[in-house]
């Protein structure tokens, strides 16, 4: 929230933290809440770069690695081949 308040709710500088949160949040089991982050981070680092730098296929990649832990293969699959296509 400190942050956030410093820095702005759309900073790139937010994306980092929150994906360090959605790992913790995804090993704990709490895969709604580590998928809000993912998708926030993605959000993020989409408005800041475009979604083509290596931030937003980072994103992208624990945003599938969650959704294939949670059986949700086909929404994984078009994450993944975006991000192959960017390398």
């Amino acid at each position: 929230a400190r942050m956030e308040k410093a820095f702005g709710p759309n900073s790139l500088v937010l994306a980092n933290p929150l994906q360090n949160r959605e790992m913790i949040l995804q090993r704990l089991r709490r895969l709604a809440e580590a998928e809000a982050d993912f998708r926030r981070a993605l959000d993020i680092t989409h408005t800041a770069r475009d979604g083509t730098n290596r931030m937003a296929a980072q994103a992208m990649v624990h945003l599938a690695g969650l959704l294939l832990d949670a059986g949700r293969e086909q929404e994984a699959e078009p994450l993944l081949a975006r991000v192959a296509a960017l390398y």
